[in-house]
């Protein structure tokens, strides 16, 4: 056996895997990585797989091989890498320290990406310290659900704020950017939001460090900064003119807990979460029909099991629809539970494949029960490429008889059984000719 089955450790951590095996004579134990070779960090001793200084690329399979005369047997541990993604509690602090935002004067890009659990919080902070008073800055965070990004050049400061609040408890990407006096906020995607820094000053000062999360006094900050509280939640990117910031080896780190990514459910409409080292902290693996980051984008072509239990059809090339079968809803049929028998009550219906090599002879069978009197319609086929005519067959009752009717091109053929009282019917055309005793009613 091979203890742990599974180990979860941060970049740079030790790990160590034991391997357990009995027999006679005792068994030589040997160590393999699956699809690779062992870590140049690894040593092996006495059936002990020890890993040091562990990287992202020793993440897999490590298989132990106990071999003897009489023969061998395998077992695995897993090793997984777990990615550095600072979670903010504010119990009573969070945030930490990195270098400035910037030393060019004149702009800057800020990419970002975090999953915000309250409504207001200070997510980035950097400012211009000059004979203890504050000058210029740059600030970011949730105020009041809205994303919110200011910056001063020294006068008053441009204030810039999303057209809708953001939701709690979902992953965003914001991306801040600044070319002198104008400012842009993009939230997931949508259409920048601009604003302009007032004032004759187009360069931005910045000499202390950037701080993430919060500060460590919030009355030592600028007045203007609109913002009193740290941020609460996660954040797992941010790159700074395309330089990723590691959030592993910061200047100063305060009060942070570990976020599991994966169990914030970033995937949306039964996606798998992965945790991986990147922009995101997290891929989905997302079902068929869905994709995107977060699987939350509907495919707009059919695919393998993207109607669940229901038949998808193409439209045109805008996207598809899903025909449920009887007893399911929803846009991918992905509620409800099978009818066996259904039942139909005047304005129901329900559609199936068309029938199909029915070009010579078509034999049906139906059995169905009539709650009421009246005319109605049992089942109808018609040839789609003709809407309204062409091709057809169907079943009906009508004037308290079973009526089948035909349409091959030439005219339609109507067949009426004589009996009133039915319960199975059958049908049968045969080389495009229909007799009067080949519809068959039992009762």
């Amino acid at each position: 056996m091979v203890t742990p089955q599974k180990s979860r450790v941060k970049t740079g951590e030790t790990v160590q895997f034991t391997c357990i095996a009995s027999g006679s004579p005792s068994p030589d134990l040997t160590w393999r990585k699956v699809n690779g070779s062992l870590p140049v960090s690894s040593t092996v001793q006495r059936g002990v797989l020890k890993i040091a200084n562990v990287t992202q690329k020793d993440a897999g399979s490590y298989n132990c091989e106990a071999k003897n005369v009489e023969g061998s047997a395998n077992r695995s541990g897993i090793l997984e890498i777990k990615v550095t993604v600072p979670r903010f509690t504010q119990e009573p602090l969070s945030y930490l320290s990195v270098q400035t935002l910037t030393d060019e004067p004149l702009n800057f890009t800020v990419e970002i990406v975090f999953i915000p659990e309250m409504a207001d919080g200070l997510i980035l902070y950097n400012d211009q310290l000059t004979n203890g008073s504050v000058g210029d800055f740059i600030s970011f965070g949730m105020s009041d659900r809205f994303a919110e990004f200011r910056f001063n050049l020294g006068f008053e400061p441009a204030i810039i704020r999303s057209q809708q609040p953001l939701r709690l408890y979902e992953w965003h990407r914001i991306v801040l950017s600044r070319n002198r006096k104008e400012g842009n906020l993009t939230v997931d995607g949508e259409p920048p939001v601009t604003g302009i820094s007032k004032g004759s000053s187009t360069g931005l000062n910045l000499n202390q460090d950037l701080h993430v999360g919060g500060v460590l006094d919030f009355s030592s900050i600028s007045s203007l900064a609109g913002f009193k509280s740290g941020f609460i939640g996660c954040l797992s990117y941010l790159a700074i003119d395309g330089k990723v910031v590691n959030f592993g080896d910061p200047i100063k780190s305060v009060g942070l807990d570990d976020c599991e990514v994966c169990q914030t459910r970033p995937c949306k409409n039964g996606g798998t979460c992965t945790e991986v080292a990147g922009d995101w902290g997290f891929i989905c693996t997302c079902r068929p029909g869905y994709s995107g980051r977060t699987c939350d984008d509907a495919g707009n072509k059919c695919s393998p099991g993207v109607c669940n239990e229901g038949r998808c059809e193409n439209i045109g090339n805008d996207g598809f629809r899903c025909i449920c079968p009887a007893g399911y809803s929803g846009e991918r049929c992905e509620e409800g539970l099978p009818i066996d028998t259904p039942m139909f009550e005047g304005d129901s219906y329900m559609s199936l494949p068309g029938i199909e090599g029915a070009v010579l002879q078509l034999r049906f069978s139906i059995r169905f029960l009539a709650l009421k009197s009246g005319n109605m319609l049992l089942l109808y086929n018609g040839q789609t490429i003709f809407p309204g005519r062409g091709d057809f067959i169907s079943l009906a009752i009508n004037g308290g008889r079973v009526e089948f009717r035909f349409n091959m091109g030439s005219g339609t053929g109507i067949f009426t059984q004589r009996k009133k009282h039915f319960r199975r019917i059958l049908a049968h055309c045969n080389n495009r000719k229909t007799t009067e005793r080949q519809l068959a009613g039992s009762g």
